[in-house]
C-alpha cells in the first residue's frame, strides 16, 4: 500500500512496502482471536463486518491516491470515502468499549421498522455517539453531577467520560511504549513527535487536541461532498489541503486505536507490542 501524502519535486506518492490495511483495521476493531472477541454471535459478526468495511474503505482511498495528486476521483470521491472511514473506525473502537451499543445498531438494522435514510434510533450518530454537546458548568468537570445530569454518560471514543478515562489512564503506558519503540530511531515522524510532547499527566490535553483535529477534518470533508465542490461546480477543493485533512483523520483514528489497546476497559485487545507496531506503520505512512 502507499502512503497518503505527496513528496518530492515530481509530486509522486511515497511507497511503503507491504500492506497496511490489516494493521489499521486491527488497531480500530481489535484482534478477532483475542479473548472476548466471540465467534458467531451478533457482537462478533458486527466487529468482523467493521474490520471488512475498514479494509475495503482504506483500499478504495489508497487506490485514489495511487492515481496521483491531481486525481479527479480523489477530489470528487475522497471526502465521501474518508468520512466513511472515520465513521467505521469510530464505530469499531466504540464497539470494543461498549458492546451493547454496537449490538443495538446491528440488530436494530434488521428490524421491520428500520428505514434506510431515516434517523433511526438504533443507528450510530455523529452528534449522539462521537461529538455530543457536553455542557460543563464553570468549576465543574465531566464527572460532576451537574454535567452528568445535563449530558448523561458519554461513551464516545473521542469525548466525554469514556474517552477521558481511557486517555487519562492509558497515556503513561502509551508514552513508555513509544519511547521504547523509538529509543534508537533517528527517523521519527512528526505525528510521533507531537504525541511525545504531552507528558504523562497530559492525556486529557492530548484528547482535546485529537477531538479538535477530527472535528475539523470531518467538517472539511463534509463541505467536500456538497455539489458546489463537484468538478462542474463553482468551487473546488485544494488537493494539498484535502490530503492534509485525510492524513489528520487517519492519524487521530490510529491514535485512538492505539490507546484502546492500553486500556483494561476494552475488548479484543492486541498486545502492547503489536498495537505499537501497527501504529508505527501507520505513523510512517500518514505523517511527514
Amino acid at each position: 500500500m502507499r502512503c497518503l501524502r505527496w513528496g518530492g519535486s515530481t509530486g509522486g506518492i511515497c511507497e511503503v512496502k507491504g500492506s497496511s490495511l490489516t494493521p489499521f483495521a486491527l488497531l480500530c476493531a481489535g484482534s478477532p482471536s483475542a479473548a472476548g472477541a466471540g465467534t458467531t454471535d451478533d457482537y462478533a459478526k458486527a466487529l468482523q463486518a467493521l474490520r471488512a468495511c475498514i479494509d475495503a474503505t482504506v483500499a478504495d482511498l489508497s487506490a485514489m491516491f495511487n492515481e496521483g495528486p491531481q486525481s479527479p476521483r480523489l477530489l470528487r470521491y475522497g471526502p465521501f470515502v474518508t468520512r466513511r472511514l472515520i465513521e467505521e473506525a469510530i464505530a469499531a473502537i466504540l464497539a470494543r468499549f461498549d458492546p451493547a451499543r454496537i449490538v443495538v445498531a446491528f440488530r436494530g438494522a434488521r428490524t421491520s421498522d428500520f428505514r434506510v435514510g431515516d434517523l433511526n434510533q438504533s443507528s450510530l450518530g455523529w452528534v449522539r455517539d462521537v461529538l455530543p454537546e457536553i455542557r460543563v458548568e464553570a468549576g465543574a468537570t465531566v464527572w460532576s453531577q451537574s454535567t452528568i445530569k445535563k449530558s448523561g454518560v458519554v461513551r464516545s471514543p473521542v469525548d466525554g467520560h469514556l474517552a477521558s478515562y481511557v486517555f487519562e489512564t492509558a497515556h503513561p503506558q502509551v508514552l513508555d511504549a513509544l519511547s521504547a519503540k523509538y529509543a534508537t530511531s533517528t527517523d521519527l515522524r512528526q505525528w510521533v513527535l507531537h504525541l511525545q510532547k504531552f507528558d504523562d499527566q497530559q492525556g486529557v490535553a492530548l484528547l482535546a487536541d485529537l477531538r479538535r483535529r477530527i472535528a475539523e477534518a470531518y467538517s472539511y470533508l463534509s463541505k467536500g461532498i456538497h455539489f458546489e465542490f463537484s468538478s462542474d461546480g463553482v468551487a473546488s477543493l485544494d488537493v494539498n489541503e484535502l490530503a492534509k485533512r485525510i492524513a489528520d483523520a487517519i492519524q487521530v483514528l490510529a491514535t485512538c486505536g492505539l490507546y484502546s489497546h492500553f486500556s483494561e476497559a476494552s475488548l479484543c485487545r492486541l498486545s502492547h507490542q503489536a498495537a505499537t507496531d501497527s501504529f508505527d506503520l501507520l505513523a510512517r505512512q500518514f505523517s511527514t
